[in-house]
């Protein structure tokens, strides 16, 4: 989850956007399983490049992990 903090660098917080914006794609699943009664969902980041240091500097930066 990202949090914002007053000390963040919003310049940093707008390259990870970018990035989103320009290489990535985020879904919503509806997840059913059969031995439970409601449905939950299930979030999904997905971003495709292959500059692997840009990869590891966007999950620094809205800290998740990158693997």
């Amino acid at each position: 989850m990202l949090v914002y903090y007053p000390h963040m660098d919003e310049r940093l917080l707008a390259w990870a956007a970018g990035i989103l914006d320009g290489e990535g794609c985020i879904a919503i699943y509806s997840c059913n399983k059969k031995d439970r009664k409601a449905s939950f969902y299930q979030l999904y980041l997905q971003i495709g490049m292959r500059d692997e240091w840009t990869i590891k500097r966007f999950a620094d930066i809205v800290d998740v992990v990158y693997s």
